[in-house]
């Protein structure tokens, strides 16, 4: 027998481990009338520990106890035990632990259930006692809400059967402890005498059970198979079902295409039907009610709009436009009578997106959400089965995301979800009571269910290492669920400049089978700091500047690690920590060593810019309750923090050679500057106060905080312009623009690096990316 089955054995009737019980069979936890339920290597985990309660969890080699009767229980015999045959790295458990404490409600820095050991493992350090006899049963049966104590809530059957142990109990009591379970109930085995006196008992035994229902039904239904629905070349994206669940309507990218089309698929058809036209890029469709139209997202021409057009073909007519505005997502009302769309779109240019109800036939608006100003904004609306509310994503920022629900009449929205993760798309059961969505979750992606009301989500289907679920969406008729299922490689890419006479050139400069992204180029250009997975989970790592030679540099149990920043001496980092959805600023030496945290916060504390002398760093925060420019001092020893904006900023930096800030504003293009003088902190930043800010670089988003970099000289930074992405010079002694660089047409640009004099720069390439439309059978 396995040691993973032996433990399951072990503690076959379950167990309590300090407040909760847990049911092992049943991948279950209890705590009163609360029920969770998690992963089978979840709680495998969990026993492992359970089995030597107290005891330090270490990293020494499996083979050397595995086969010994001992106490210490190792990271590799985690590993054995629970993922026999199985590649896994130490994120593995760490996520599963990660779990294990949420379940728990356990803080890693007091805790009361699971314990970390640091750069050794962990602990079990709640109390683990076995159950009583009464809950073994009821662990066996299926039903871990029976008690003796609680007379009140037990069945006639139980009640029977507890009257029956009694008088076994006063008839033998020097029985051994020996239990056979019976129906719902145990007896002894030397009690079996006695049972022929309360024959007439058992058959009133058999009668009720004859007429009460069984605690515990196995369900017959098949189980879920998901396959995929299109394997076409090229991304599949934006499925939408049809009322009846036959069709599936989707946005599909074709390779080497600079736009992207609407279709609709039957189901068991081989080629799709092109509703769209291939001169824009279209996304987002929705189902009109009665199945005979397809609304959709396009932008052409700059401009984002919402197209109809019916769903066996034909033309299309525009519905809506939203100049100068983003178009995040739309969704039909489910309403027959008449047209009517929820959008999620800017309400203002540069500003965080908000739903509105729009009626296209009566040209009229309803405003249902106005996000806080320091949010990204509402995203991925969906309307529920009967049309009364309506749920969709707000974030705080990219990746930081939560479930709402506001009602379609008008009100406050209300917070569905608590993870503050990244969530791509939302869908409604088919009776309205739940809400399925595409997150990761403690380490786990896939599709969760969530009550509308609230609590604790469960793990509908879990992706695979390397892939992401994305849009689900359902039919309640016909019990499908589809969604994406998208999988995308990072790596880090270098743009050189063989001589000044020569073009910039395009090269991959560090990969491997993870994610490897957010380059940063030392100050004197001879390493690259970079964020990585290869161990396991996000890192900061080093590099020579050919990318020969990484070495990880920071060893985080608990964070996650985003963006990471060179001090102007080259001789530190200053990187984002992200643990619990709560982001702060850490320092390391680049020589290795433990970090020291900046700023402690519950807000948001991103993109981290060393100042010119190395004393400061600036940083974007919205613990004003708007998006400002923040710094604080890179001491270990010091935590004093100093507002420098009023009015809004997202990124800043101080000039290299005078006292100049230069910032990125959340509501308008531009890179501006202002002068710094820290006596006037914070500065007033809107340009019509007394402080007269100067635009300089008038194209720059302000979607792009991250990629622009202040030298002696000027300003190196990157635009966009639909599909297509530059990287420009702005000269400070001509004031002009320099186009340096042009991406190849739908390449994706993420978190581009500048190296010393802008030599060379490095950036994150988003390569193989693959996207299909998944589905799932016989869902409720």
């Amino acid at each position: 027998m396995s040691e993973e089955s032996s433990l399951r054995e072990h503690f076959k009737d379950g167990l309590w481990v300090g407040e909760w019980f847990v049911e092992p069979m049943r991948n279950r936890f209890w705590l009163g009338e609360e029920e969770t339920q998690v992963e089978p290597k979840v709680m495998e985990v969990l026993l492992c520990m359970a089995k030597r309660p107290g005891e330090t969890v270490t990293k020494e080699k499996f083979k050397d106890v595995v086969w010994r009767d001992t106490v210490v229980t190792t990271k590799e015999k985690f590993k054995d035990v629970v993922w026999r045959d199985t590649v896994v790295t130490d994120d593995v458990l760490s996520r599963c632990i990660s779990q294990l404490r949420k379940v728990f409600d356990d803080d890693p820095k007091d805790p009361s259930y699971i314990e970390t050991i640091r750069k050794t493992g962990y602990r079990l350090v709640a109390s683990v006692e076995p159950p009583s006899s009464t809950e073994a049963v009821a662990s066996s049966t299926g039903d871990a809400a029976l008690s003796t104590t609680h007379e009140e809530s037990e069945s006639p059957l139980q009640r029977l059967l507890s009257e029956i142990t009694g008088r076994l109990r006063a008839s033998s009591p020097d029985a051994a402890d020996q239990w056979i379970v019976v129906a719902g109930g145990s007896i002894q085995r030397r009690w079996m005498l006695g049972i022929a006196g309360l024959f007439g008992l058992l058959l009133a035994v058999g009668l009720v059970l004859w007429v009460t229902p069984p605690l515990f039904v196995e369900s017959n239904e098949p189980p879920l198979s998901a396959q995929p629905f299109t394997t076409f070349a090229g991304e599949e994206f934006d499925p939408a079902l049809s009322p009846v669940g036959q069709q599936v309507a989707f946005a599909w990218r074709k390779p080497d295409r600079q736009t992207q089309s609407i279709y609709v698929l039957q189901r068991g058809a081989e080629q799709p039907l092109q509703l769209s036209p291939d001169s824009t890029v279209d996304w987002s469709p929705t189902w009109s009610p009665d199945g005979r139209f397809v609304a959709y997202a396009q932008t052409s021409d700059g401009t984002d709009r919402i197209s109809v057009v019916p769903s066996i073909g034909g033309q299309a007519s525009r519905a809506l436009s939203f100049r100068r505005r983003d178009l995040q997502g739309i969704a039909w009302m489910p309403e027959a009578d008449r047209r009517t769309l929820v959008v999620a779109a800017q309400r203002r240019p540069h500003r965080a997106s908000g739903l509105s109800l729009q009626f296209p036939d009566l040209d009229s608006t309803v405003t249902l959400t106005r996000p806080p100003l320091w949010s990204t904004g509402d995203t991925d609306p969906a309307p529920s089965p009967d049309g009364s509310q309506i749920a969709f994503v707000r974030g705080s920022v990219s990746g930081v995301e939560d479930l709402f629900v506001v009602p379609a009449s008008g009100g406050p929205p209300k917070q569905i979800t608590n993870d503050s993760t990244a969530i791509n798309g939302v869908a409604w059961s088919a009776d309205g009571t739940d809400l399925l969505y595409a997150a990761e979750r403690s380490g786990l992606s896939g599709i969760w269910r969530v009550s509308a009301e609230g609590g604790s989500p469960t793990l509908v289907r879990s992706a695979s290492e390397g892939t992401q679920f994305r849009h689900p969406t359902l039919s309640p008729e016909a019990n499908r669920l589809a969604y994406t299922q998208r999988s995308a490689q990072l790596d880090v890419w270098a743009l050189r400049q063989p001589t000044q006479y020569e073009e910039f050139s395009a090269a991959p400069l560090i990969a491997s089978t993870q994610q490897d992204r957010a380059p940063s180029i030392a100050p004197e250009g001879d390493h690259v700091a970079f964020v990585s997975t290869r161990s396991g989970s996000s890192e900061v790592w080093l590099a020579q500047a050919d990318g020969s030679a990484p070495s990880q540099l920071t060893s985080l149990d608990e964070l996650s690690v985003e963006t990471a920043r060179w001090s102007p001496t080259g001789t530190r980092l200053c990187f984002v920590g992200r643990q619990h959805g709560q982001s702060d600023l850490y320092v390391i030496p680049a020589s290795g060593g433990s970090p020291t945290r900046l700023t402690r916060s519950s807000s948001e504390d991103l993109v981290p810019r060393w100042s010119s002398e190395g004393r400061w760093v600036y940083f974007s925060s919205n613990r004003s309750e708007e998006w400002e420019a923040w710094r604080t001092l890179a001491s270990p020893d010091s935590h004093r923090v100093q507002q420098v904006t009023s009015g809004g900023a997202v990124s800043a930096q101080d000039s290299r050679t005078d006292s100049t800030l230069y910032y990125v504003r959340p509501d308008t293009l531009g890179i501006w500057t202002v002068s710094l003088d820290p006596d006037r902190f914070p500065l007033h930043v809107r340009s019509d106060s007394a402080t007269l800010p100067v635009n300089v670089v008038r194209q720059f988003d302000p979607r792009d905080r991250r990629h622009w970099w202040v030298g002696e000289s000027g300003i190196h930074f990157m635009y966009r312009r639909s599909t297509e992405a530059t990287l420009a010079y702005f000269d400070f002694s001509s004031s002009r623009v320099l186009p340096l660089y042009q991406f190849p047409h739908r390449t994706l640009v993420q978190d581009i690096a500048t190296g010393p004099g802008g030599e060379w720069f490095a950036y994150t390439h988003v390569d193989r990316q693959n996207s299909d439309v998944m589905l799932l059978e016989n869902f409720r």
